[in-house]
């Protein structure tokens, strides 16, 4: 398994995700883990994303691999209070 970063590339409103780090297996399954529809939605509902803001087609979803080795520092700070 390996990290990975995926990013809003529209931008995102309040109280919207705009990047999530996961764990995954490669960078598909690392977009399928934040945008498919969450796995818990009746079958009524509109697919929406595990995270809000994601949309489940990807196409507001950028993926790049998270280093674990390097320098210290942030990998990720997302502030996007409402």
């Amino acid at each position: 398994m390996k990290l990975y970063r995926v990013e809003r590339t529209d931008g995102a409103g309040y109280d919207e995700y705009d990047a999530v780090i996961v764990r995954a297996a490669s960078e598909d399954a690392a977009l399928a883990f934040v945008c498919d529809p969450r796995p818990d939605a009746p079958t009524w509902a509109t697919p929406t994303s595990r995270y809000s803001g994601f949309k489940s087609d990807r196409s507001n979803a950028g993926v790049c691999r998270v280093l674990v080795d390097g320098e210290s520092g942030e990998i990720l700070a997302s502030f996007n209070a409402g």
